[in-house]
């Protein structure tokens, strides 16, 4: 019975974190390629690390357990309005509350690193 317990309350936590980083990976892939004060990449790339980090940590500062990815940011074309393409990655290394051989045996690892990567496409008007 406890090791359902167990089960049940880690499988909650990964997709509680994975649903959170997934959230926040689309938001701010949105806000990149919506947002007209984003432009460049580095800016763009500074603002994705920020928002993740203070997501998924509480903190402006990455600990080794989460990795933003790289953000690509560019306008697609000539059209007017422009069309701007934003895709936004990140990595999350998920600690399980039990050690779980099971884990151990296919990750190599008692954590999970749950990944994810956003592309948001669209149309900046008045720009």
């Amino acid at each position: 019975m406890l090791a359902l317990v167990g089960v049940t309350l880690d499988f909650a936590r990964v997709y509680e974190a994975w649903m959170r980083l997934q959230a926040i990976t689309r938001d701010t892939a949105e806000l990149l390629a919506t947002d007209a004060a984003y432009t460049d990449v580095a800016t763009a790339q500074a603002a994705a690390d920020l928002r993740i980090c203070t997501t998924m940590v509480g903190s402006a500062t990455c600990p080794s357990s989460v990795r933003p990815g790289t953000v690509s940011l560019a306008r697609v074309g000539l059209s007017t309005p422009p069309i701007w393409r934003a895709a936004v990655g990140a990595e999350y290394d998920f600690q399980t509350f039990f050690v779980w051989p099971v884990i151990q045996g296919l990750t190599g690892s008692d954590r999970w690193t749950i990944t994810t990567s956003v592309t948001y496409e669209v149309i900046r008007v008045g720009e």
